[in-house]
């Protein structure tokens, strides 16, 4: 690197080598800090107490109880897995951090169904989570055990503060309504109903019911603008002192305050991780909307969890990011136009457009930059969801997130009933124009499996079309192409056999498929049983 350092070309390519033995470097050690034991084997009935980590609750399914395993039937520590997650019938389950006793029937975390499905076992490798099953009796509390670790301490008085907002809202939005704006403000997505899931899914709104980077911006752009403006009031504050930076420091508490309370998921982590880099890049006088700050997010979640670069949650949200950041870039160099040397009525119309159009053009970025990371990973793709978001977006922006910030201020003072009506009322618009979106025809197309290849070629495409700023980008199209040309990938298997050779599964020509036996729930998933 050093004797390259004269050479732009060779250096360039050295720290690309630099890097790539970097990040290796990285996965290899989160590998190996996250290492805990994985069951062997299924285990029928076994008794096991540990520490409450999560109880959800899912409309219309068992219930699901994630436990740190204190001890597992007769296995000793070496072979007990650090942590376990269980369905079950309870419809009142226990309490982050308290210690409770059951019996469940385990099993190893699942392989993939067919080469190159899903692997759910690489994702519980990195979630420390050893097996999965179900409870075979009630869950018991344990009055005597000892003191839970310090984090899940800290969770569970969090944990409480989660329940008592999500009580308080739904005493005020019973129902589906409820259901969603608990999800919005706590993450708790157990009151949300299947089929509005469903219509919410097929529409293209799917996104706006996982906390990640639009809930995170909204909130703390919230946050920003009040603190600002409210600083702004005072003429002796704003003439004297630096209220912009001031009200970036407080939209950081903020996000930091939504991240607890939305219960830190991974995609909302990522979200807040980025929001911060951008607010840290105001209070150091940076330009916060730029693609270093971008790679610099994006560069701070791979280190410290380097798995995330194959997940679909972190691949669709840096996609749409960068393209909306390199759409704001290139708008930002073209010249000014005169909009405000027209009267006042044409510049109002102009205005109105401008929003308009500028709605439709980052949802259409948006769309587009995900689009071949939910074909790759889903198989499906939604054809009308520019217009749902062109009709959600403007409620989740200026109506439903502002409201909800709004609520969580009111109610230590007992006085977020009328914030939360108004949050509902954009939520009904929501869900009435996701279910009206869904029930077009050809809503929803199932595509087949895209090949590696060309999702390759697109990213790489994509990049260079983001990236460059000379008339060089437009040969990101190119690159594009190419890979949607090579997208399908041929004819679909005709029989799928499972791993055990006890099931196998025979495709028609019609399409449908057909088994002797009932194969196991994961696989029957994936041939449409």
């Amino acid at each position: 690197m050093a004797s390259l350092r004269h050479a732009p070309l060779g250096f360039a390519l050295g720290a690309a080598c630099l890097a790539f033995a970097l990040g290796f470097t990285t996965a290899k050690l989160r590998t190996h800090m996250v290492a805990a034991p994985i069951l062997a084997e299924e285990l029928r009935f076994v008794p096991v107490t540990g520490f409450v980590e999560e109880f959800e609750r899912r409309a219309g399914r068992r219930a699901r109880l994630t436990l740190r395993v204190i001890s597992l039937g007769d296995l000793d520590a070496a072979a007990m897995p650090f942590r376990i997650r269980v369905s079950t019938t309870a419809k009142v389950g226990p309490h982050t951090g308290e210690a409770v006793s059951l019996r469940v029937t385990l099993n190893p975390p699942p392989e993939p169904v067919e080469p190159g499905g899903f692997d759910f076992g690489r994702k519980a490798w990195f979630a420390r989570l050893g097996a999965a099953g179900y409870a075979t009796s009630k869950i018991e509390r344990i009055s005597d055990a000892r003191a839970p670790p310090w984090d899940l301490a800290i969770w569970a008085a969090i944990d409480s503060l989660r329940a008592d907002v999500g009580n308080r809202i739904t005493a005020s939005l019973p129902g589906e309504t409820g259901g969603i704006a608990v999800a919005l403000i706590t993450g708790d997505r157990g009151g949300i109903p299947q089929a509005v899931t469903t219509a919410m899914r097929d529409s293209g709104l799917a996104h706006v019911l996982a906390i990640s980077g639009l809930h995170m911006v909204i909130m703390a752009g919230t946050v920003f603008w009040l603190a600002r403006a409210l600083l702004a009031l005072i003429p002796g504050l704003a003439l004297r002192f630096p209220i912009k930076k001031w009200a970036a420091a407080t939209a950081l508490l903020a996000a930091a305050f939504y991240l607890a309370l939305s219960g830190a998921a991974v995609p909302t982590v990522r979200a807040w991780i980025m929001m911060s880099i951008f607010l840290i890049a105001v209070i150091l006088d940076r330009p916060a909307i730029t693609m270093r700050n971008v790679a610099l997010s994006a560069l701070a979640i791979l280190i410290v969890a380097p798995e995330s670069l194959f997940d679909p949650s972190f691949e669709m949200s840096f996609a749409a990011v960068i393209g909306l950041v390199a759409l704001y870039e290139w708008l930002s160099q073209r010249t000014g136009n005169r909009l405000f040397d027209v009267n006042p009525i044409w510049r109002g119309v102009r205005w109105s457009g401008a929003l308009v159009f500028g709605a439709a053009v980052t949802t259409f970025v948006a769309g587009t930059a995900v689009a071949p990371f939910a074909v790759y990973h889903f198989h499906r793709m939604t054809h009308f969801g520019l217009v749902a978001n062109m009709i959600a977006a403007p409620l989740v922006s200026l109506l439903i997130m502002p409201m909800a910030l709004l609520a969580l201020i009111a109610m230590p003072f007992g006085l977020e009933v009328w914030p939360l009506y108004a949050m509902g009322f954009g939520i009904e618009l929501m869900i009435g124009a996701a279910r009206e979106v869904a029930s077009w025809p050809s809503a929803v197309s199932i595509l087949p499996r895209m090949s590696g290849t060309a999702l390759a070629l697109m990213v790489l495409g994509g990049l260079w079309l983001c990236l460059w700023r000379t008339r060089m980008r437009a040969a990101g199209l190119i690159v594009v192409a190419l890979g949607i040309a090579i997208a399908p990938a041929g004819k679909r298997p005709d029989v799928l056999i499972e791993r055990d050779g006890a099931v196998a599964a025979l495709r028609s020509g019609s399409g449908d498929w057909s088994s002797r036996r009932r194969p196991r729930q994961a696989t029957a998933r994936r041939i449409g049983f």
